[in-house]
């Protein structure tokens, strides 16, 4: 072999492994990105499906003007009385005991058309990559409905 061939059969080898060093850095950004995503998407249904659960066993739900904070009552003995108080501020998720359910919240809004309905829209981002770039958050919307049976 000369060393013209050697120096070819380097450069070849070469383009390889950058090729498949750069295939595998990748598959591992997006292995994290969308673990990040499943992370917040998790976090998000287990809070929202909790508040549904305790919201369909009440009897009314109460939005403020501002649809960042909901009350759910419940009637015992013939009058309703307050069972919780769920509560939006900052990027924060909190319950009337001040216990924060979720964090990193962007966008949370409560509505309700009656009373007995309760319509909750929730999203989430976490900067998985460069700070101040939105182009590699990642972000989660869940939308949910529960209805008062009580």
């Amino acid at each position: 072999m000369t060393l013209a061939e050697v120096m070819v059969g380097s450069l070849l080898a070469g383009f390889v492994i950058l090729a498949a060093v750069g295939m595998y850095v990748n598959s591992i950004e997006t292995w994290d990105s969308t673990a990040a995503r499943l992370n917040l998407q998790r976090e998000a249904s287990i809070v929202v499906e909790g508040m549904m659960d305790e919201i369909r066993e009440g009897s009314s739900v109460v939005v403020d003007s501002p649809g960042t904070s909901v009350s759910v009552y419940r009637r015992v003995a013939g009058a309703d009385s307050l069972t919780n108080v769920y509560s939006f501020a900052g990027t924060t998720l909190t319950n009337q005991s001040g216990v924060v359910l979720l964090d990193g919240v962007t966008a949370l809004s409560f509505a309700s058309p009656d009373q007995k309905k309760l319509i909750i829209v929730v999203r989430l981002e976490d900067d998985m990559g460069t700070s101040g770039l939105a182009e590699d958050d990642q972000g989660i919307r869940i939308e949910s409905v529960a209805v008062c049976r009580n």
